[in-house]
């Protein structure tokens, strides 16, 4: 049922038995729109994060793939306000494979033990390990191929006492300055930043600790520490057993209904859902999978417009087939599907293999316009390229958005959105730790700025009309469209 706080009136009657389902499987917590900042630009992300960082005073906790070995503004924002508050403590979650992938050359994981060795123990810096994999072959196999293989943390979620952001946006320059991302900022929301809190603590007891190399033994300065008061063992030991502990410890947190209580009436609902697959027993233990086929099942039930974005193209099989209803749509134009063009993917141009990776999201792309054709929805469901110059040249920009955005018929506005970190891929439900919030609105002036977001990304996008127009644009070469077919749940 919807707490009583929350005026179900409010609500439209069409929206109400989604609130019902979500509330009775999900934590809710209430808000009003008021409390929400969208930011769309990543340099005013980047100064918002300074600015949180400078006025916290009790607890900083920063949940990321990796932060930048040379973020030195960001690092020396976070000493300073270390040095300013003696109750401030830090907290941060990453992914063990991706901040250790330099050493023993400077790494993530030795900038960071350089705040373990000042602060003791007011900063907390753990790294996460999937329990994909052994310790033979972490030696034998390039980093890079044991992220892209074996899964990593990429849940981000930065929290500054009751401030909270949620975005797709690691802690490194381009996410900064010219890689576009999605940031929602919850302003004084102290229940909603402390469940998150929450899940970067448990999901960090499962997690290596960080440490400095005060006595210089080893040539990477840091050691990577288990600590005895962790909740399971080591990964690598017994996967079994660490996969097993770890479910029970995340079960409370990811099922257990949130009744999230505030004197006034509010506008707005949240629901944190994530898909934790590596380390859960249970598939039935993840909140996102199941959530993100619900509101799929909303859309094809009352035909609603909708748009998704991601920065790599590869949808989960079973989305896609939910999206591809074609009783679904009984218009034109009413699904929107934005992706990076090769231009703004981060690979283009790279070297070694890397560089055929915009090639592969091209022919996953192709492939699914393919199908928009043959299934007679291509008037229907548009794809749209975002580029916005040229990525490594000047002015050039990457594209990292990801998100869906649910329409209401009435006020013709989003009144649904997801945030977070997933790209909706395979992977995302396979190899990775996954973090998104579910939006919902009734406030006219939050919808308004929904669309002024999805109106930003559009901007920057031209649409593929027909797979003739695709195929006129870019050839793929053979031996890429085999390789992506074959590795296509690692993209």
């Amino acid at each position: 049922m919807l707490n009583s706080v929350r005026n179900a009136s409010q609500f439209s009657s069409q929206l109400r038995p989604l609130l019902n389902q979500l509330d009775s499987n999900l934590p809710a917590f209430n808000l009003n729109a008021k409390d929400l900042d969208i930011i769309t630009h990543p340099q005013d992300f980047y100064t918002t994060l300074l600015d949180r960082i400078d006025n916290a005073k009790e607890r900083i906790f920063l949940t990321s793939l990796y932060l930048g070995k040379d973020q030195t503004e960001l690092l020396n924002k976070l000493t300073s306000s270390l040095d300013r508050n003696k109750d401030l403590k830090l907290y941060i979650l990453m992914d063990y494979l991706r901040c250790t992938r330099d050493s023993p050359k400077t790494s993530t994981a030795s900038v960071l033990s350089k705040l373990t060795e000042k602060y003791g123990s007011r900063v907390d810096v753990r790294l996460y390990h999937t329990p994909n994999t052994n310790k033979f072959w972490s030696m034998v196999l390039p980093s890079r191929f044991n992220e892209g293989l074996l899964g990593l943390q990429h849940m981000k979620f930065y929290g500054f006492d009751d401030d909270l952001i949620i975005s797709g946006a690691n802690l490194s320059q381009e996410y900064f300055q010219d890689r576009q991302d999605r940031y929602y900022h919850f302003r004084g929301c102290h229940n909603l930043c402390d469940y998150y809190f929450n899940l970067q603590s448990t999901v960090s007891r499962i997690s290596y600790k960080i440490l400095p190399d005060i006595y210089k033994k080893f040539p990477k300065d840091y050691i990577v520490n288990w600590p005895s008061t962790n909740a399971t063992c080591e990964p690598y030991i017994n996967s079994e057993r660490f996969v097993k502990d770890a479910s029970l410890l995340l079960t409370n947190i990811l099922t257990t209904r949130t009744e999230d209580v505030n004197e006034n009436p509010t506008d707005t609902v949240v629901y944190p859902i994530s898909q934790l697959t590596p380390i859960l027993s249970k598939e039935k233990l993840n909140t996102e999978k199941s959530t993100i086929f619900q509101l799929l099942s909303y859309i094809n039930t009352n035909s609603l417009k909708w748009v998704l974005t991601t920065g790599y193209f590869n949808m989960y099989p079973p989305f896609m087939k939910k999206f591809l209803t074609p009783t679904a749509y009984p218009k034109e134009d009413m699904g929107k599907v934005i992706c990076a063009s090769p231009q703004a993917n981060s690979f283009y141009k790279s070297k070694g293999f890397s560089k055929h990776v915009p090639e592969a999201y091209l022919h996953l792309v192709r492939k699914f316009i393919r199908r928009l054709t043959d299934s007679g929805l291509h008037k229907q469901i548009g794809v749209y390229e975002w580029q916005n110059g040229v990525v490594h040249t000047p002015n050039g920009w990457s594209y990292h958005a990801k998100g869906l955005w649910i329409y209401d018929k009435e006020t013709q506005l989003p009144n649904i959105t997801v945030v977070g970190s997933t790209n909706y891929t395979k992977r995302s439900y396979s190899l990775d730790l996954e973090n998104n919030l579910v939006l919902v609105t009734n406030n006219l002036g939050l919808q308004k700025r929904l669309q002024g977001e999805v109106d930003n990304l559009l901007s920057h996008t031209t649409r593929f009309d027909s797979l003739k127009q695709f195929d006129e644009k870019y050839k793929v070469p053979y031996w890429v469209k085999t390789v992506t077919d074959i590795l296509g749940s690692h993209f």
